[in-house]
């Protein structure tokens, strides 16, 4: 079994700016957090970054804030896996926040290898996750009850993307459970 780290492929897709929120600071800090949103429709509109030559995907990176936006293409194709825990704000047109509600206790803290700085934990050198029933989207939370703010994904994911042709995203191997 393998586990990928979510990223986006910003060198190839367009990103976008907020143009104007009523939000505050700390409500962009509830973006993440495994925990349902109590935002409206409509709070915030979006332009994109016009980064000339790059396309526009269907997943598109906020260079605002931590949040994953996609468009209806891509909402479509999600709100159907019953596997799915997301909880889904329509912004603007094309612009859907994906806010993740599937948080887990998925690491082994004894393989793992946390980065510090002085004695506090400020990411993870090496993942090293529980062998689990995982779901296809998740994200973990560590032995401190922090949210990891990274979302993770199985091939079960991977193949949604692949076979449904979705751009923008891209995938970084974080586990292998063969190699540990």
């Amino acid at each position: 079994m393998k586990i990928y780290k979510l990223n986006l492929d910003v060198d190839n897709y367009q990103g976008c700016f907020i143009n104007e929120t009523n939000l505050t600071k700390r409500d962009f800090k509830e973006i993440n957090r495994g925990r349902k949103l109590t935002f409206k429709e409509g709070c915030i509109t979006f332009n994109y970054a016009n980064d000339e030559g790059l396309k526009i995907g269907d997943v598109i990176r906020c260079w605002d804030f931590r949040g994953l936006l996609i468009n209806n293409r891509t909402y479509n194709i999600f709100n159907k896996n019953e596997k799915f825990e997301i909880q889904y704000i329509r912004f603007q047109d094309d612009f859907i926040l994906l806010n993740n509600l599937k948080v887990i206790d998925a690491l082994n803290n004894n393989k793992t290898v946390f980065e510090y700085l002085d004695n506090d934990i400020i990411g993870v050198e090496k993942y090293c996750f529980k062998m689990l029933d995982f779901p296809p989207l998740f994200q973990t939370s560590r032995f401190d009850g922090i949210v990891d703010m990274k979302y993770f994904v199985t091939d079960e994911f991977l193949n949604i993307v692949n076979e449904n042709q979705l751009k923008g995203f891209k995938f970084i191997e974080a586990w292998d459970s063969e190699k540990d």
